[in-house]
């Protein structure tokens, strides 16, 4: 179980019990995100759930125009399959603390992705709910960018903080 609090200028997400719950959590979460991603291949951007899907070539497109910012949410050691050129990368168990640096990008348009859409998901509402109006997911998140043969890079997305490093 995932519980979201407010604490002082960012937001924690707390995973309830021990390591090897986080990592079911997120199994369960891509299983269910890679099957939603099979559901929705083909469709055109359809708002669910409060956040506005984009497929891989209308993120693209954004991207190309240079008006968007692209965030990935994925943890490090998920980055060996590639990396959306130009992405910052903001793990999914940092995004709490990065709120108040993101809100420098606010009147830009802010496409999240992750693995398979689900978590990247989760932080688009998230961000919604901290007043971010232009935000949206990657359906299907890197998988489905990967299936349409779109362009990937093989080094880690630019990082926010140091803590990548670690």
């Amino acid at each position: 179980m995932v519980t979201v609090m407010r604490k002082g200028n960012g937001v924690v997400l707390q995973m309830n019990g021990g390591e090897g719950d986080r990592e079911r959590y997120h199994a369960a979460a891509d299983a269910r995100g890679a099957a939603a991603d099979a559901r929705d291949s083909g469709r055109e951007a359809v708002e669910e759930r409060g956040c506005r899907q984009l497929d891989s070539h209308e993120a693209e497109e954004m991207l190309r125009n240079g008006d968007a910012l692209m965030v990935d949410v994925r943890e490090p050691r998920e980055l060996a399959v590639g990396s959306i050129p130009d992405s910052k990368l903001i793990p999914y168990s940092r995004i709490g603390y990065e709120i108040e640096n993101l809100k420098q990008h606010a009147e830009k348009p802010i496409i999240l992705s992750c693995r398979s859409g689900r978590r990247s998901e989760f932080v688009c509402k998230l961000l919604k709910e901290f007043g971010f109006s232009r935000v949206y997911n990657l359906s299907g998140g890197i998988e489905a960018w990967r299936r349409a043969s779109r362009p990937l890079v093989r080094q880690a997305p630019e990082a926010t903080r140091d803590w990548q490093r670690s």
